[in-house]
């Protein structure tokens, strides 16, 4: 079995969160085996379809063949929303910048409302 690379993504604009492919199917994993040919059984955890949110997560994917002997690998799957042009600022006085950013956001609050989130 070989799993992809470890990756960095974003959920895109507008999304909350991003959904897992089935890598499997996809290409980016792949099962070869001497004595089937080709690999039927493969599973993924998290399963392809599931939503998350921002964070790091190991991506576990096995493969077995007709004989019942298995293999498996994982990778590290990054998810991280990048802010665009339209979340720049707000019409309650709220501005972001700069924008694009990678590791620092200035947040300025000309209205003084109190922020929790």
């Amino acid at each position: 079995i070989t799993c992809p690379a470890d990756q960095t993504v974003d959920p895109g604009a507008g999304n909350l969160f991003y959904i897992v492919p089935d890598y499997f199917a996809t290409g980016e994993a792949t099962a070869i085996d001497n004595c089937t040919d080709p690999v039927t059984i493969t599973t993924q955890d998290p399963a392809p379809g599931t939503s998350l949110s921002d964070g790091v997560y190991t991506i576990n994917l096995t493969s077995t063949d007709e004989y019942g002997n298995t293999s498996n690998c994982n990778f590290e799957l990054t998810i991280e929303s990048i802010l665009g042009v339209n979340q720049n600022s707000l019409d309650a006085g709220i501005a972001l910048y700069p924008n694009p950013a990678s590791n620092v956001v200035n947040l300025v609050n000309k209205t003084n409302i109190s922020l929790e989130k």
